[in-house]
């Protein structure tokens, strides 16, 4: 009987799981998390329906089913692999053998610097434990500064405006948004957000977080200074690779991989979620994607692959989608943001908004607000542009008519 060993307590990790159970595979399963429990919660819910005080926190946790007699070890790091031994050190001093190994270890905050250790009234938002000490910080009449114009910053600005806060949002890009969903989708947020009251500060940045115990502002780099009475930092992520450090693989801003998930040089071990990168043939490039539907539908994949030796596991690619709910907007973003964009609805009155990015004519990315029957059509746009290589915007209008 062959052990299968899954790090991480991450969606991705769960999707593993939940594949390997519908398999019915009779592998020794083990799985090790770092979190005092598994499932853990699931990470959109945390900054949108729990932040929101619509959801408890028990409302967001994973719906796992593991396959009987997984062995889960919780509260357990590993914190080195030995590739040619076959074997798993964690923090406890334990060995832990492998016939093969998922890493699905996921990503942390990315560190910023900005203010010491321990001073009260600054967060990040990755947790369920952030999300609970974040909506303590909720109160109308006091003001939040919101250090980021990405995902988390624009959903936590949203929502701390439905809460009563005065909401300042700091961010050196150009607009809000501009990695989920590019120039001209955070441009017609910045509008619906400043028409909402939240203050948006884009083209400077932060130089430190003010206060001693607690804070009390941000000093700006252009020297302005803006009290606050709490500070939330979402500048980014990066990936949990360190497992995988020293080992000789090949590391760039997640575990390189293969068409297949499997890591390079390394034919037992494979990655799925925010620490996977592989080469997209949809896209024609690397790919390193955070988002939540990334890591379900790849650990579905490795859930699948991992049963299988490397020479019969299938390729994996996907059209990145994410989506975010912000002031009645429902927006969704598809495939890739970079490219010539095409403006077909922009009315925010009616918070309605469409835009599709090309490269060479082909459709490679589709910003939608509050259009959720074009999400199918535009998917299957992409596909198709990509494959035949012609010109492909015609369905948008299609769709829009009828």
């Amino acid at each position: 009987m062959q052990r299968i060993v899954v790090v991480g307590g991450s969606v991705a990790a769960a999707r593993v799981l939940d594949t390997l159970a519908r398999l019915r595979t009779d592998a020794e399963i083990v799985l090790m998390t770092a979190g005092r429990r598994f499932p853990a919660h699931d990470p959109p819910a945390l900054s949108k329906q729990v932040l929101a005080g619509e959801w408890q926190l028990d409302d967001a946790l994973m719906r796992v089913e593991p396959p009987p007699g997984t062995r889960v070890l919780t509260q357990t790091t590993a914190v080195a692999v030995d590739l040619a031994e076959h074997v798993i050190r964690t923090d406890r001093g334990d060995h832990v053998g492998y016939d093969r190994l998922v890493v699905a270890t996921g990503s942390r905050s990315r560190p910023h610097g900005l203010v010491p250790r321990g001073t009260r009234g600054v967060h990040e938002l990755r947790t369920a434990h952030h999300s609970l000490a974040l909506r303590k910080e909720l109160r109308a009449g006091r003001r939040l500064l919101v250090v980021g114009g990405g995902l988390i910053g624009c959903e936590v600005a949203a929502i701390a405006r439905a809460w009563g806060m005065d909401v300042t949002v700091i961010d050196p890009g150009s607009r809000p948004l501009l990695r989920m969903a590019g120039p001209e989708a955070g441009r017609f947020v910045a509008g619906v957000h400043e028409e909402m009251g939240v203050d948006l500060r884009f083209g400077v940045g932060v130089e430190k977080i003010t206060g001693d115990e607690r804070v009390s502002g941000v000093l700006l780099t252009d020297g302005r200074h803006i009290q606050g009475d709490a500070v939330v930092v979402g500048i980014g992520a990066v990936p949990n690779t360190e497992l995988l450090s020293g080992t000789g693989l090949s590391i760039d801003d997640g575990v390189s991989c293969d068409q297949t998930c499997t890591a390079l040089g390394a034919p037992d071990v494979m990655v799925a979620g925010d620490a996977c990168r592989w080469p997209s043939v949809l896209f024609g490039r690397s790919m390193r994607v955070e988002h939540w539907t990334n890591a379900v539908e790849q650990g579905a994949h490795v859930g699948r692959a991992i049963t299988l030796d490397h020479a019969r596991r299938p390729t994996f690619d996907s059209v990145p989608y994410a989506w975010s709910d912000q002031f009645g907007m429902k927006i969704q973003a598809l495939g890739v943001m970079e490219g010539t964009w095409r403006v077909l609805v922009d009315d925010r009155a009616n918070r309605r908004f469409l835009a599709l990015c090309a490269i060479d004519d082909v459709v490679r990315g589709v910003v939608a607000v509050n259009n959720p029957h074009l999400i199918a059509k535009a998917r299957a746009a992409i596909l198709r542009g990509r494959h035949t290589g012609t010109p492909d915007w015609a369905w948008a209008g299609e769709a829009l008519a009828g």
